[in-house]
């Protein structure tokens, strides 16, 4: 994995942890399935698709860029 990606997927991870109980939500947000997204979240997979990645990452700077954060 490289090293820009392997910021994102902690970055992702640290989210998916803060947000746990929106995790379904997230996964109808994105359209990543549930299943998947669990696994990412708790680190059950070691190397998602990259397209996971992205996905949740763009979802969470979205995001932020809404909330003001």
């Amino acid at each position: 994995m490289g090293e820009g990606r392997g910021i994102w997927l902690a970055y992702v991870v640290a989210k998916l942890q803060c947000c746990k109980g929106k995790w379904r939500h997230i996964s109808d947000e994105t359209g990543i399935p549930y299943d998947t997204l669990t696994k990412i979240a708790l680190s059950r997979v070691s190397d998602p698709r990259v397209s996971n990645v992205q996905l949740l990452h763009d979802y969470f700077v979205a995001n932020e860029t809404l909330d003001g954060q």
